[in-house]
């Protein structure tokens, strides 16, 4: 064990780097993801020992506390929205960097639930714990939310 916490040392200030931004890009609260990366290395620190080189690199291990640390955050913050009351902005003609500045501009619910979706690759059930809402509903909220993406992309 101690050769495992040596190498959580060794590797600490870049794993700091690497979760605080993978937080941070899905936390708003700046004093919030800080408290977060505090608990998931206290976490890291405690479960040490069932760290196995052979299933993959620290760096790997970290991210998957770090999925279920933010998935028990946002249980226990359980984000609620009306899916039916987001509108989306009339999006005018773009290439990948816009659309990637686009989506930075879009209201912070609707990114919150594209990363979940696309970024943290969660289910529609992970995501119905987390907000409150059914699966089905948000199967459907993600279907017309990428039709008329894809529609106002391609009217331009």
């Amino acid at each position: 064990m101690n050769k495992l916490m040596d190498q959580l040392l060794a590797e600490y200030s870049t794993l700091y780097d690497y979760v605080y931004r993978y937080v941070r890009v899905r936390v708003s609260n700046e004093d919030v993801c800080r408290d977060l990366v505090a608990d998931i290395f206290l976490k890291a620190v405690e479960k040490i020992q069932y760290f196995d080189a052979s299933k993959g690199s620290l760096r790997q291990w970290i991210t998957g506390i770090t999925k279920h640390h933010l998935l028990n955050h946002w249980k226990r913050e359980k984000h609620t929205f009306a899916l039916e009351d987001f509108d989306l902005p009339i999006m005018p003609k773009f290439d990948q960097l816009e659309f990637d500045q686009l989506i930075d501009h879009l209201p912070q619910h609707i990114q919150q639930l594209l990363t979940w979706r696309y970024v943290d690759d969660l289910t529609y059930e992970q995501i119905a714990d987390v907000t409150g809402r059914t699966p089905a509903a948000l199967r459907k909220y993600f279907s017309r939310l990428y039709k008329k993406l894809r529609n106002e992309y391609e009217a331009y």
